[in-house]
């Protein structure tokens, strides 16, 4: 094997080693960005918490009413909670137990003008206490707020004459 003649690269054209250069700058910027790309999935946007009965206070009620721009009446008691805040997109999940003489009052919000057949199937978390089929004449509602980067839906109806109602939030 002879050994490579040096002389073809020193007399090169200057503009060939200019765009080498440059070629392998931005080589290894495309790699970078991707490694970088690659990575931020693995980090920690944010908290999930979980909060039942007596843990969900009127802070968190007045973040889900911010959020979701529900106004829920007085009386509301919160049963459960879920926050996801671990990944790209927010979202929540919240069971409330709404007092029977607000009904009319919660129903006054804009998102009960937007009923849907059927519940959303967007609105499913893996928890014991998240079940829609566990209530008695369910009707659900489904709007996007936020000037369509948020989805909002709302299952409500009865268990053993109380009013449940289910709200699942998320960002997109």
């Amino acid at each position: 094997m002879s050994p490579i003649d040096w002389t073809i690269f020193r007399s090169a054209n200057p503009i060939f080693i200019t765009m080498s250069y440059r070629s392998r700058y931005w080589s290894l910027l495309a790699l970078l960005l991707l490694a970088l790309f690659i990575v931020s999935g693995c980090l920690d946007f944010g908290d999930d918490v979980e909060l039942k009965g007596n843990q969900i206070d009127a802070s968190v009620l007045a973040k889900v009413e911010r959020i979701t721009e529900i106004d829920l009446p007085a009386g509301t008691k919160g049963l459960n909670y879920f926050f996801l805040g671990s990944g790209i997109d927010n979202a929540l999940w919240l069971k409330v137990m709404i007092p029977q003489e607000k009904k009319a009052e919660l129903l006054q919000n804009q998102l009960f003008t937007h009923k849907v057949d059927e519940p959303n199937f967007n609105m499913t978390l893996d928890r014991d206490w998240w079940s829609l089929n566990s209530l008695d004449n369910p009707v659900s509602y489904a709007t996007e707020i936020n000037n369509g980067t948020d989805f909002l839906g709302c299952t409500m109806g009865t268990q053993s004459g109380t009013i449940i109602m289910y709200i699942h939030w998320f960002s997109t």
